[in-house]
């Protein structure tokens, strides 16, 4: 795989049939979108409660309502973040979404927004938290569709780091290399430290889901908060490296601070939550 990285040069788009191009990115997302479905119709198939009922009957509309809604946070936080760096002059650019462009971080506000208004129809009593039910039940199928959908950036060729002589570096082609890397040729694969890591934690908190649903706690956050650490630690360690523009405050790199956040969010919420003792499922 290492040699492969190291020689093969990636291409956006995988096929042209007739008037319809199938660019690379776009089919990762379905794919990560389908396995993330198919893990959470099976946990809900588990779940004896009315929600985890009501959720199942209205898994297709529901995916697609939180897919359209992350989509539309992440675009928004990239463009907003990018705007006087890129698109300010690049109006055309605004919805060029096969050529990438989704921030996680406004995935993350976009379809947090939806779970909230969401979870509201869903349960018709206060007993349960619907936002954090929901998001106890989703993490951790996300975490493995970033994984997947890191590979579209791959593709892409972005979400690359710095120049590097490892010997898993990877080509960027001169297009898409910034001016102060015209004469590197190999990068650190950010896209594959981020999509292992989070493949990692995908595994994690499959098991520490299962041991929340035993301690009928599922619910209180005590999945969602971790899933926002291991994300966030993930994109800090990510940050470091990357080289693409990106608006500066205090000297670090707006993405990076915005991570911070996260960790911390998660930090304080897991352990607040694990104080109450209270069952929730």
């Amino acid at each position: 795989m290492l040699h492969f990285l190291h020689t093969f040069a990636p291409q956006p788009i995988l096929a042209v049939v007739g008037p319809f191009t199938l660019h690379w990115y776009g089919l990762m997302y379905l794919v990560a979108i389908a396995i993330a479905y198919l893990l959470v119709d099976r946990l809900l198939r588990r779940l004896k409660i009315s929600g985890a009922t009501n959720l199942l009957e209205r898994l297709p509309t529901f995916t697609v309502g939180l897919f359209i809604s992350s989509i539309i946070g992440a675009r928004l936080y990239h463009v907003v973040s990018q705007w006087s760096i890129y698109y300010a002059t690049h109006l055309d650019k605004l919805f060029a979404l096969n050529e990438g462009g989704l921030a996680i971080h406004g995935g993350l506000i976009g379809g947090g927004l939806f779970l909230w208004w969401y979870g509201k129809k869903l349960f018709a009593t206060k007993k349960t938290s619907s936002l954090f039910w929901l998001a106890d039940v989703l993490t951790p199928a996300v975490l493995l569709g970033q994984a997947i959908g890191r590979w579209g950036n791959y593709f892409n060729q972005e979400l690359f780091g710095r120049p590097t002589n490892l010997p898993w570096g990877i080509p960027i082609a001169p297009e898409y290399r910034q001016a102060a890397f015209a004469d590197a040729t190999y990068f650190h694969p950010a896209f594959l430290y981020e999509s292992l890591w989070d493949l990692a934690g995908f595994f994690f908190l499959a098991w520490w889901q299962r041991r929340v649903l035993k301690q009928g706690r599922l619910g209180a956050g005590l999945v969602t908060f971790p899933y926002l650490i291991w994300m966030g630690v993930g994109r800090v360690l990510v940050e470091l490296i990357r080289i693409e523009p990106a608006p500066i405050i205090f000297g670090l790199r707006w993405h990076l601070i915005i991570s911070l956040c996260i960790v911390l969010i998660g930090l304080l919420g897991f352990m607040t939550t694990l104080l109450q003792k209270r069952r929730v499922y």
